[in-house]
């Protein structure tokens, strides 16, 4: 086969920037600011919020500690800057007692209509996040699988659902997903020509990813494996073990130093026999599981300094105490059964009903393409496979594993950029020339992936794949942030506004925004009255899809509503029915 010639090959480079730069980017910025502006606000990101304009304002790193600060003190920066009404008067010194939601709702009753704008600004500042992670995406498929194979991983990241129904909201999902992608493509150059520049560099976004989310300290053992396996693969005259254990000590010591960095060094190097701890497996077994314990305050390990800020390691107490299930017992959905407590499976579930199928094609078509990779059975290959399938291997394991609960399909989202890279695997030049079918099948399953995502746009959250019923049926598969997490009210305004005809309207919804800032009246208790809850007077409802399941109280007030045919809907979270009146 001939090779191209260089100029060519240097037009065809500056053709994919201009793809990405000029028509990629702009799309997703788009479609990204249109949900910015049409998702009501969520419980969490009313906590996260509040969590960055309380660091921005206080230096206070005490509210919604089991995430790490830097994405809600970057999106909370332009919202400081239009001076919001900030009121602190829920909060609490107890961190086992989980105030940030309070604290959420105390600041949406501060600035009433003007929460929406504030939303809008702190969104828009999350927007940097996707390009983040589009652009590192691109590189390392046009690195492993040439210009096409970059073009179709930046429009799996452009257009595919989760990312665009995750990556406007002030949460930090997102952000951790590009974060991730990023440090190990730095890592995979590393590797590939190991420099102290490089493993300074690595150390350096090593420890701004710790500041993303705290799933992310897998981020060591991961990276310790792959360098021992890039090791092992290397020639032992190449090896240079003391050198590069050395870089390796540099990188982790100035990622340790941006992680504490970023919480100005707050309780760093407390002694572990002097800290307070909420979860069993660091506090030991309590009657009050509010109160704090140490396990570690008796003996021999009390006088270690910890190398990490107090809020971080309240941090992931908390977090491990709630996986844990002793605080609070939370219910866990999946197809119409809730439970205390998660299912093993439940992520493998998420998949198969959440994943286009388009995506789906693409994978099958990737898997065809694996006795080409088997015929290339070098050390850069090894080196290469490990580097994109290890982590989302060991992030799904990991995540998989904490059965406390399982609710949020989300949580897998840092997984998700190693995934859509290797299956561009398919537009390789090597694939091209030996399995043209091959890449055929995977163009048709990229192009679907697409319009899918497009046909279900703006109600990316709530996607599910046309096996599964579509988003329409979505609520009988997954509830919570995979379908309903309140961003609907906007439409059920909007519905309400459609139908002067249809009154009263009377509203059951499960988000924590106050539908009343939007005019919206007659909002009903989910709490089941004296009366028989399957009886209501005549006129319209609409009723979240997480209170027709009773979700968190299975036998609730609105699950009588699953046995009738809505009428109509406000996107796939809120179902409106119809109760008639009776002749007498």
């Amino acid at each position: 086969m001939t090779s191209m010639p260089p100029g060519r090959s240097s037009r065809m480079d500056h053709r994919c920037w201009l793809v990405v730069v000029g028509l990629l980017l702009p799309m997703q910025t788009l479609l990204l600011a249109w949900i910015a502006c049409r998702y009501a606000p969520t419980s969490d990101e009313m906590a996260h919020l509040a969590a960055g304009l309380r660091i921005l304002s206080a230096r206070d790193f005490s509210v919604y500690t089991v995430n790490p600060p830097l994405p809600k003190v970057l999106a909370a920066l332009p919202v400081l800057f239009d001076s919001p009404q900030l009121s602190w008067k829920s909060m609490d010194p107890n961190p086992a007692l989980r105030k940030e939601w309070n604290v959420g709702q105390e600041f949406m009753w501060a600035n009433s209509t003007r929460t929406l704008w504030l939303f809008v600004l702190a969104r828009c500042a999350c927007i940097p996040w996707a390009w983040l992670g589009l652009l590192v995406c691109f590189l390392w498929a046009r690195d492993r699988y040439g210009n096409a194979g970059g073009l179709a991983a930046a429009v799996l990241w452009a257009f595919s659902p989760v990312i665009l129904g995750n990556g406007a909201l002030v949460t930090p999902d997102l952000p951790a997903a590009a974060m991730a992608v990023t440090v190990l493509y730095v890592f995979r150059h590393y590797l590939m020509d190991p420099t102290w520049k490089r493993s300074v560099i690595v150390g350096v976004l090593l420890g701004i990813a710790e500041l993303t989310k705290m799933t992310l300290l897998l981020l060591y053992p991961l990276m310790t494996l792959l360098l021992g396996l890039s090791l092992w693969w290397t020639p032992f005259a190449e090896r240079r073990v003391r050198q590069r254990i050395s870089e390796c000590s540099v990188c982790c010591v100035l990622s340790l130093l941006i992680l504490n960095a970023g919480y100005l060094f707050h309780g760093t190097g407390q002694r572990l026999g002097d800290r307070d701890f909420y979860s069993e497996s660091l506090g030991g077994a309590r009657d009050d599981w509010n109160a704090p314990g140490n396990r570690f305050r008796d003996s021999l390990l009390s006088q270690v300094p910890i190398p990490l800020p107090a809020a971080y390691v309240t941090g992931i107490d908390i977090q491990k105490r709630d996986f844990e299930g002793h605080w609070r017992p939370m219910y866990s959905y999946l197809r119409g059964h809730q439970q205390l407590g998660g299912w093993w499976y439940y992520y493998i579930y998420c998949l198969l009903v959440k994943v286009p199928v388009g995506s789906w094609i693409l994978a099958i078509a990737a898997l065809a393409t694996i006795p080409i990779a088997l015929s290339t059975d070098s050390r850069q290959s090894r080196r290469e496979a490990a580097l994109l399938w290890l982590p989302p291997l060991l992030l799904f394991a990991f995540i998989s594993s904490q059965t406390g609960f399982s609710r949020y399909y989300r949580y897998i989202l840092p997984a998700a950029s190693f995934v859509m890279i290797g299956l561009t695997r398919v537009f390789a030049p090597a694939v091209r020339k030996c399995r043209p079918w091959a890449t055929g099948i995977g163009a048709v399953g990229l192009l679907s992936m697409v319009a899918a995502s497009l046909w279900v746009y703006p109600d990316s959250l709530a996607f599910f794949n046309a096996p599964s019923g579509g988003p329409a049926y979505g609520h009988r598969h997954l509830l919570d942030s995979n379908v309903d997490w309140g961003q609907d009210l906007y439409q059920l305004r909007d519905w309400i506004n459609r139908h002067p005809q249809r009154r009263p309207v009377y509203v059951a919804y499960s988000g924590v925004f106050d539908p009343h800032v939007m005019g919206i009246e007659n909002v009903l208790s989910t709490t089941p009255s004296s009366e028989d809850p399957a009886e209501f007077p005549p006129g319209w409802y609409a009723i979240s899809v997480n209170h027709l399941h009773g979700y968190d109280d299975p036998g609730g007030r609105f699950t009588p509503f699953l046995n009738r045919d809505p009428v109509d809907r406000a996107g796939y979270s809120i179902f409106i029915y119809e109760i008639a009146e009776t002749s007498p």
